[in-house]
């Protein structure tokens, strides 16, 4: 299989054979990126911790913020994870009273869900917090190295 460099010049494109690479050079290619990527995701993590969120609380608590109340159905699918993973967050939160469920089905589940004042002051605050861990890095890293890395992370994303 042969497959664009992500990692080649931005001028160029260089195609690389899969089947020839020698496993090991990509392995010291991605090291070192998902070590810088696990410092960063604890240093987010730290910073939501502060308030009393972790990183999936926080995206499920903003994701409420910006659409809504919403179905459980529908916070799932806008999160990309599966309801059994979403429903223990929204229970979890709810009883930290930053979500209400409303409606239920025939199990008595909530199926809506709704961001509280609290849930949505939480959520200003762990903004907060972010926005300090963002500026920091922006301090150490350039604009034309952050649109580099824009432009590789889209290219692994696909």
């Amino acid at each position: 299989m042969t497959v664009s460099d992500p990692f080649s010049s931005p001028r160029g494109s260089t195609a690389v054979d899969l089947e020839d690479e020698d496993p090991r050079l990509l392995g010291a290619s991605l090291a070192p990126v998902l070590k810088v990527a696990g410092r960063l995701y604890g240093r987010v993590a730290e910073a939501l911790d502060r308030v009393g969120l972790t990183p999936p609380q926080y995206e499920l608590l903003s994701q409420l913020r910006t659409d809504g109340p919403v179905t459980l159905a529908e916070l799932a699918d806008r999160l990309r994870r599966p309801p059994a993973e979403v429903s223990p967050l929204v229970d979890a939160l709810a009883r930290d009273g930053l979500v209400r469920g409303h409606g239920a089905d025939g199990a008595g589940d909530a199926v809506g869900v709704t961001l509280t004042p609290l849930g949505s002051e939480r959520t200003w605050e762990g903004r907060a917090g972010l926005d300090v861990v963002l500026s920091e890095f922006t301090a150490r890293v350039g604009l034309e190295d952050r649109l580099t890395l824009d432009r590789l992370l889209s290219k692994l994303e696909r």
